[in-house]
């Protein structure tokens, strides 16, 4: 693995858990909360998304064998979900697949919705997982997973800094800006998982690379 594909799963990763995106959301279950409990909600679901992502860093490639299921089938399914979640980002829509309006609901009757809806599903999704799955397939050996796992803390580091300052970013970038983000961050994301797609096919059927 090199520094081009550490760019690559950065940028994907970015684009489905975006924290501009989120926000929103965060928000919404964090609503009439302290700001130091804001704060306490922003760290719980940072580190608790960067967990589960480093166990399924370690631990993916071993579960897709022992069910059976190839990379490269993993990629064109992975490919599929992640471009159903990015069309749902180009018309500013919240994805069922990585959120549904009753996970909201509930995680604002709790006090630390961190871990759920924050934590699961909302960062560390189907979505996430898929590409975390996927770009540790291209990990070869301990330095590479490493680098994996220096972008996911990068990440999460983000995640919980623009969380932690949620409503003093609301205000700043204001509905359309937050909505501008979210269009540009699906279009990123759509051609990330066309690029996953064509990536399985053609290792799935080498004639469709003549």
């Amino acid at each position: 693995m090199d520094f081009v594909i550490a760019t690559k799963m950065f940028a994907a990763l970015f684009a489905i858990m975006n924290p501009l995106t989120n926000l929103p959301i965060f928000l919404s279950v964090t609503d009439g909360k302290t700001a130091k409990q804001h704060a306490a909600i922003a760290f719980t679901g940072a580190v608790s998304a960067f967990v589960i992502l480093m166990v399924v860093l370690f631990t993916g490639n071993h579960i897709l064998t022992f069910f059976g299921i190839t990379v490269n089938d993993f990629r064109i399914a992975g490919g599929l979900l992640i471009l159903a979640i990015a069309h749902s980002m180009l018309h500013v829509e919240t994805s069922r697949i990585s959120h549904s309006p009753e996970e909201s609901d509930e995680g604002r009757e709790k006090n630390n919705p961190g871990l759920f809806p924050l934590a699961i599903p909302l960062l560390a999704g189907p979505g996430s997982m898929t590409t975390v799955i996927v770009f540790a397939h291209k990990a070869h050996g301990l330095p590479d997973k490493l680098l994996c796992a220096g972008v996911l803390f990068f990440i999460c580091a983000l995640i919980y800094i623009t969380f932690a300052m949620g409503e003093r970013v609301g205000e700043w970038l204001g509905s359309t800006g937050m909505n501008i983000v979210t269009r540009i961050m699906g279009m990123l994301l759509a051609a990330i998982a066309i690029g996953m797609i064509l990536d399985g096919l053609i290792a799935a059927i080498p004639a469709l690379q003549k």
